[in-house]
């Protein structure tokens, strides 16, 4: 959509893709899903099973790779989506027992800064095999547990904790 590689792009001299990588340094393992490997990251890179078909397509990849995992996911295009919420989703998914645990503000989910659980693996794989990729929808469908108004708000500004570049 941006006609460039969103990893790349600067906030304040810190390339996108940097953030990110802040964001996930608690996390046990650290995989980069889709694109060319970043510099100096030296994570696994993970093609996407489905290129060029976005995000659900990406995630179906990675819960298929990781079937035993509890995996946080955070999109490169969430600049200040940082490591304080993705540990909340973390806790959330875990004690929920939930699919999927992500923020959901202004009515919208945000499931790319959020905790996929090995339960949401088949449910996303039968959506894409229907045509769908719209995650909105899914979450809509699926045991979801949602980190609203005042999880978020003990984390920071939701406004900001869930703004995206393409926005």
């Amino acid at each position: 959509r941006m006609g460039r590689d969103k990893a790349r792009l600067e906030i304040d001299g810190v390339p996108l893709f940097r953030l990110a990588a802040e964001a996930l340094a608690w996390t046990d393992l650290r995989v980069q899903a889709g694109g060319d490997p970043l510099p100096g990251l030296g994570w696994e890179t993970l093609p996407d099973r489905e290129p060029g078909q976005g995000p659900a397509a990406a995630l179906a990849t990675l819960l298929e790779r990781f079937p035993e995992h509890a995996l946080v996911v955070r999109a490169v295009d969430l600049p200040w989506a940082g490591a304080e919420l993705l540990r909340a989703t973390r806790r959330l998914a875990l004690a929920a027992g939930c699919s999927v645990a992500a923020p959901r503000h202004g009515g919208r989910w945000h499931p790319l800064a959020a905790t996929w659980m090995p339960a949401a693996r088949r449910p996303l794989e039968e959506w894409l095999a229907s045509g769908r990729r719209d995650l909105q929808g899914l979450l809509d469908r699926l045991p979801a547990a949602a980190l609203e108004a005042r999880g978020l708000a003990a984390i920071g500004d939701p406004e900001r904790l869930l703004a995206n570049v393409n926005t």
